[in-house]
C-alpha cells in the first residue's frame, strides 16, 4: 500500500493480487488469492460456493477458515472488545534477565476454529478498513497492563507496541496516543513504538512528521524485521532510532555452513548500528550458539 495526500486528505491505496487456477490437478480450486505478508503468505481459496483464508507459511498450523468467518469474528472482536495481547520477553545479552517485552495482538474464535493468525486476520483488517481501531484497543490494553502489574517494579524498562503502516501515517495519531497513555498516568518512556521499514518507505513524509512528533513527546522507536524489506540504510540514520530489531532471515543463514558471506553481512549491520548508537535486538535466536555469537558482537537484546 502507498499514503497519499489528495486536496488536503491523506488516502490509503492497498494492492491485492488474485490468480485463477485452471489446471485439472486444482479442479476443486476455483478461485486463488495469495497476500504477500511479511515473512508468510496468507492463502484465500473457494471451494463451491465459500472462501476460506489459510496460512501457508511455513511450518503454519493455522486453520482453513472461511472468508466469511474471519471477517466476522474481527467486526465482533472490534465491537465487543475481543482482542486479547500477549507479551514475548526480550532478554538482556548480559543479563539474562528480561527488561523488555513486545506486545502481540492475538484472536480466538472459541466456537469452532480456536487460535487465528494474525497473518490471516491483519490483511482482512487493513482491507476493511479496522486496523486502526484494532491498533486503538490494543494500545489500551497495553497501557492497562503496565498500569495494573507496574511492570517497572519487575526491572520491565518499557513494552514494544508495533504500529502498522496505516497508523504511521495517520495524522491524529501522535496525539491519539499520547492522550491514551496521560489518561492511565504513565511516562511515555514506558512505550517504545515499532515501525517496520517497509512502512515507513510507502507511507512517506506524514509518517516521518509523526515519528517525530511522537519522539517529542518523549517516545522511542524501532525499526521492526530489519532485513526483510527495503532495507532502506539511509532511512535508519534519518529517523535516529532507538532500537533495531535485525530479522531472523537475515540472522538464520549466517549460521549455516560455509556461508561466511552471510556471516560478515550479519556482523557489518551489527556495527554499523553501534556506530550510529542504536542498540540491536535479534529475533528468532533459537540456540546456545547463536546467542553466544550475538552477544559476543556486541547484540543487546
Amino acid at each position: 500500500g502507498i499514503c497519499f495526500e489528495l486536496n488536503g486528505l491523506y488516502n490509503w491505496l492497498l494492492e491485492s493480487l488474485g490468480f485463477d487456477v485452471t489446471s485439472y490437478s486444482a479442479r476443486f480450486i476455483d478461485k486463488m488469492e495469495t497476500y504477500q505478508l511479511r515473512r508468510h503468505r496468507v492463502m484465500c481459496v473457494t471451494l463451491g460456493e465459500k472462501r476460506y483464508l489459510t496460512d501457508v507459511g511455513v511450518n503454519s498450523e493455522s486453520p482453513r477458515v472461511p472468508l466469511e468467518i474471519v471477517e466476522g469474528l474481527i467486526q465482533r472482536a472490534v465491537d465487543e472488545d475481543g482482542f486479547y495481547v500477549v507479551y514475548q520477553p526480550i532478554i538482556n545479552t548480559k543479563t539474562n534477565r528480561c527488561e523488555s517485552a513486545e506486545a502481540l495482538v492475538r484472536l480466538k474464535d472459541t466456537k469452532s476454529f480456536g487460535f487465528i493468525s494474525p497473518e490471516v486476520f491483519i490483511p482482512v483488517a487493513e482491507r476493511r478498513g479496522l486496523i486502526s481501531m484494532i491498533g486503538d484497543q490494543v494500545f489500551s490494553k497495553v497501557c492497562q497492563f503496565i498500569k495494573d502489574n507496574e511492570v517497572e517494579k519487575l526491572g520491565i524498562k518499557y513494552i514494544e507496541v508495533n504500529l502498522s503502516g496505516i497508523q504511521i501515517a495517520d495524522p491524529t495519531i501522535p496525539f491519539r496516543l499520547h492522550q491514551t497513555v496521560k489518561s492511565y498516568g504513565l511516562d511515555p518512556k514506558m512505550i517504545n513504538l515499532e515501525v517496520t521499514e517497509t512502512a515507513l518507505v510507502r507511507s512517506g513524509k506524514v509518517a516521518l512528521d509523526n515519528m517525530e512528533k511522537l519522539k517529542s513527546f518523549g517516545y522511542k522507536f524501532s525499526m521492526d524485521d530489519f532485513g526483510t524489506g527495503y532495507s532502506n540504510l539511509s532511512q535508519v540514520a534519518a529517523v535516529k532510532y532507538d532500537l533495531v530489531k535485525m530479522d531472523k532471515s537475515l540472522i538464520w543463514p549466517a549460521f549455516e555452513p560455509n556461508n561466511e558471506q552471510a556471516r560478515t553481512i550479519m556482523i557489518a549491520c551489527i556495527k554499523m548500528f553501534h556506530t550510529l548508537g542504536i542498540s540491536v535486538v535479534a529475533e528468532g535466536v533459537e540456540t546456545a550458539e547463536q546467542a553466544e555469537v550475538l552477544a559476543k558482537n556486541g547484540v543487546e537484546f
